[in-house]
């Protein structure tokens, strides 16, 4: 997988995450009207839909987090601590948190360009980790 493959699949946490708020929302909206329906398999049906969904969409936030943890960055032989910990920030922060350029630069204390650069070195040392376990 390539670093443009990690990054769709790092975008449909984002998706999933808004989806599960809305599926949630429904499942609550569905047990107000469980109690006074003569459709209740109906509803028991499309609950446990959106549930099995919901755990889709928590398997998908899994996933992206294993993708996060897997980085380290490799610079001259040597690990770089404060590069790695600032790409994680980066890919954690914009894809499981859906925070924008100006607030991860300021967590991570980088300007907007330099967190957009790393952001791109995060994506390439997630598909070179991936390309790794792959072979394993």
């Amino acid at each position: 997988m390539d670093s443009q493959g990690i990054k769709i699949k790092l975008q449909s946490v984002i998706v999933a995450e808004q989806d599960v708020l809305r599926l949630q929302s429904q499942i609550e909206h569905l047990q107000c009207l469980e109690g006074g329906c003569e459709e209740q398999q109906d509803y028991a049906d499309l609950k446990a839909e959106l549930l099995a969904k919901i755990e889709k969409h928590k398997q998908l936030y899994r996933v992206a987090q294993k993708i996060i943890d897997s980085l380290l960055i490799v610079k001259r032989g040597q690990r770089d601590s404060e590069k790695t910990r600032a790409c994680k920030t980066i890919l954690a922060e914009r894809y499981l948190n859906g925070k924008g350029w100006s607030e991860i630069a300021g967590l991570i204390n980088y300007s907007e360009r330099q967190a957009q650069r790393l952001h791109g070195a995060a994506l390439e040392a997630a598909a070179k980790a991936a390309q790794r376990k792959k072979k394993i």
